[in-house]
């Protein structure tokens, strides 16, 4: 084959496989609390079964021709990749969560487990592609310019496809219909690749056929309970947002059993709003860190605070908690008192000019991923920078999911940058 069209299939490849692997995290973090152990999980699987995968090529080309074997890595990724959802769904009894039972080594093995046996096959399969691809190259002289140059196009499609996969494919697509593009380009490619070889190119129309009666929309992305109804549901880069009626509680929830908030807690919710501003004596500008449902921001304009920002780093907590919740947070984002940011809110404050009376900082899990940062001294220090003279800051902590040691840790750090600080509970 042409060098171009190798280059091609090689940067496709990549693609797609990172494409799989920011999906799969996606996927892992439905029942993992998403959790850093979601990423670790299926990245470690990942590199493995591409070593794996690249070893299986290297015995297979000695008897094999090489366009033979990348079809068939390319078939076996393509139905691997959607038997690997329902295997999953399987695995986790439909989504249910996946606790520790008998101390972190077990966890994070059971992790593994489940990630080698659902997102490994078809890992696998692809990891046999780049190989093969090498040696249909047909340089003789020397190895540098296939694997150079293949290894590149490869890289730069595995870049291009984590940025897709995150930020179009999830969002525009969703899940579901993403690992099932992927599977179809898996099997197309590998049709196109065996003009010649009949058995192989029906093989991959067959694998075509299988995926689609397989179908991996109908797969479930939110467990239920007994007596619980999905209202809604958004997704995006950073993972599947729902709105579940449990019966005598709305949630909103992020990722399956991180419970952001609910109409059920609606009075305590609102006190974590009202507590700070009351304390303060003419609070005029407030800033939320952390929207939710958007009950405890709420509190600012019922208290009159002239000017209230609400920040919120995942834009479809914020868009549900609008359409959702807007009878308990009194229709919050359409007062024009009221701004919402969608960003990063240690992030925000640091780059702003704009000072506040009062900034509150919401229930953060100092483990959940990239969550911890919001307990930095840095972040702090922007706070402290941000707040007007006689400025007041909260941290809500939440102590039920903390252990004493990450307690004293946050303690420490908050009375290293604020010289007067009172304890509430």
């Amino acid at each position: 084959r042409p060098p171009r069209a190798l280059w091609i299939i090689a940067a496709g490849v990549g693609c797609l496989g990172m494409s799989l692997e920011v999906m799969w995290i996606v996927l892992f973090a439905q029942v993992l609390h998403n959790s850093v152990y979601s990423f670790a999980a299926v990245s470690l699987v990942f590199i493995v079964a591409l070593a794996a995968g690249a070893g299986l090529a290297a015995l297979l080309l000695r008897v094999v021709d090489p366009a033979r074997v990348a079809a068939a890595g390319l078939v076996v990724a393509g139905v691997a990749s959607i038997l690997g959802i329902w295997c999953f769904i399987g695995l986790t009894a439909g989504l249910q969560y996946f606790g520790m039972h008998r101390g972190l080594a077990e966890y994070v093995g059971r992790i593994v487990g489940l990630a080698a046996l659902t997102a490994g096959p078809a890992t696998l399969a692809s990891g046999a592609v780049l190989p093969a691809l090498w040696a249909a190259f047909g340089e003789r002289d020397s190895a540098s310019r296939p694997v150079g140059e293949l290894t590149a196009a490869n890289v730069l499609g595995g870049a291009l496809g984590a940025v897709l996969a995150g930020f179009v494919v999830v969002p525009v697509l969703g899940l579901r219909a993403g690992f099932l593009l992927a599977a179809v380009c898996y099997l197309l490619v590998a049709a196109i690749m065996s003009p010649g070889t009949r058995a192989l190119q029906g093989l991959a129309y067959a694998g075509l056929v299988l995926v689609v009666l397989l179908d991996p929309l109908r797969a479930p992305l939110t467990h239920l309970k007994t007596g619980e109804t999905l209202r809604a549901s958004a997704e995006g880069a950073a993972g599947i947002v729902t709105v579940v009626d449990t019966g005598d509680d709305v949630q909103l929830r992020l990722d399956n059993y991180y419970v952001l908030g609910g109409s059920a807690a609606e009075r305590n919710e609102r006190r974590q709003g009202l507590v700070p501003l009351l304390l303060h004596a003419d609070p005029r500008r407030a800033a939320f860190i952390g929207m939710a449902t958007g009950i405890s921001a709420s509190a600012a304009p019922a208290l009159g605070v002239t000017e209230t920002t609400v920040i919120e780093v995942v834009p479809e907590v914020a868009a549900l908690a609008k359409t959702h919740f807007g009878s308990w947070n009194a229709d919050l984002l359409d007062r024009r008192d009221v701004r919402l940011v969608v960003d990063d809110g240690r992030r925000y404050l640091a780059a702003t000019d704009t000072v506040f009376d009062v900034i509150v900082s919401d229930l953060f899990i100092p483990w959940h991923a990239s969550a911890g940062n919001l307990y930095a001294l840095e972040m702090y220090e922007t706070v402290s920078r941000r707040l007007a003279p006689g400025g007041l800051f909260c941290q809500w902590l939440p102590l039920y999911q903390m252990t004493r040691e990450e307690f004293e840790v946050v303690a420490r750090t908050f009375l290293a940058v604020f010289p007067h600080v009172t304890l509430w509970r």
